[in-house]
């Protein structure tokens, strides 16, 4: 793959394109910066959501708000005018592990919710104290900065895309070498945990539910005759709000994976068979804008969705409550 042929695809510049692409990242940014901060905010000012899975959550939308405040600003100023090399460097360095990190937190919150109803729960406690958690922030960190200082000790480069027109990997050979290696280890490693841990959780939980019930059926059928219709009655009424428990479980597990899989699986496959810079360089931009829009909507579908923040939301928000 050599660079000068790469660099030579991105010529044909769409003025209009770009006016798209400033407006749409721009928008993005003030969704992501407001959604992240208020997530963030919620998180902190409510003691019934300081736990391991809401740490979790926190520290995702940390690192969606370090990219939604700075890193997508950056950006637009990329697509104006020349950074110094050292300085589009320094933020690709930062945008990759960033993304890595990202993705370390996905993971952290989907193997959590499956120690959580998996596990006992004196088994589940011993292992999400603070310094287990320290710990694995702590390995997700350093194992995540390893892999994108790749390009220090001689495997991929990293700087400016004249194709995404910002600082991540570069558009040639060694970048694609990097990306490579970062989407087989990162992509790869989150989206099997994604969808392993998430189809045990639902399985489980639906067996748990359906144990549940088996043993109100049992109780009901031992209770006098005069009380069975009202059992009967109470049991018809556990029973639909199990069925609305269930799709509302698998409404949101579904959310989860499908956002992911939408915004991250398309680069990704594409970057598999750009070796040679076969990709058209527009259907690239699209999909690299899909990875700054998971940003932005990552606090919606994370948090937002779930009714234990909304509550505590609307005790740190009065207004929410109207």
């Amino acid at each position: 793959m050599d660079e000068s042929h790469c660099n030579a695809s991105y010529i044909n510049v769409w003025p209009a394109a770009t006016i798209i692409e400033c407006v749409y990242i721009t928008v993005l940014s003030i969704l992501g910066v407001f959604g992240n901060v208020f997530v963030i905010t919620v998180i902190l000012c409510s003691k019934s959501l300081h736990n391991p899975h809401y740490f979790y959550v926190c520290c995702l939308c940390g690192f969606d708000l370090f990219t939604t405040s700075v890193l997508m600003p950056m950006f637009l100023v990329t697509l104006q005018v020349e950074i110094p090399a050292m300085l589009c460097t320094i933020f690709a360095y930062l945008r990759l592990w960033t993304v890595g990190m990202v993705l370390c937190m996905l993971s952290s919150m989907s193997i959590n919710r499956f120690m959580k109803v998996s596990l006992h729960k004196e088994t589940y406690t011993r292992y999400t104290t603070k310094r287990w958690i320290t710990l694995n922030m702590f390995w997700a960190g350093s194992l995540t900065g390893s892999l994108i200082l790749a390009p220090l000790w001689g495997f991929g480069e990293a700087g400016f895309n004249v194709a995404l027109h910002h600082c991540t990997f570069t558009y040639s050979y060694d970048g694609w070498c990097l990306a490579i290696l970062l989407e087989s280890v990162g992509i790869s490693i989150t989206i099997t945990c994604l969808s392993i841990t998430n189809y045990v959780i639902y399985k489980t939980v639906r067996n748990s539910k359906r144990r549940v019930q088996n043993v109100s059926s049992i109780h009901i059928k031992q209770q006098p005759p005069s009380n069975a219709s009202l059992a009967s009655s109470f049991n018809a009424s556990s029973t639909r709000h199990k069925r609305k428990d269930d799709n509302k479980i698998t409404y949101i597990l579904l959310a989860m994976i499908s956002t992911f899989m939408v915004c991250w699986l398309p680069f990704s496959i594409a970057m598999l068979f750009n070796k040679n810079c076969i990709i058209p360089v527009h259907l690239l931009q699209f999909m690299d804008i899909l990875l700054w829009t998971n940003s932005a909507i990552d606090p919606f579908i994370y948090a937002w969705l779930n009714s234990q923040f909304l509550k505590a939301a609307k005790r740190v928000v009065p207004c929410l409550d109207r």
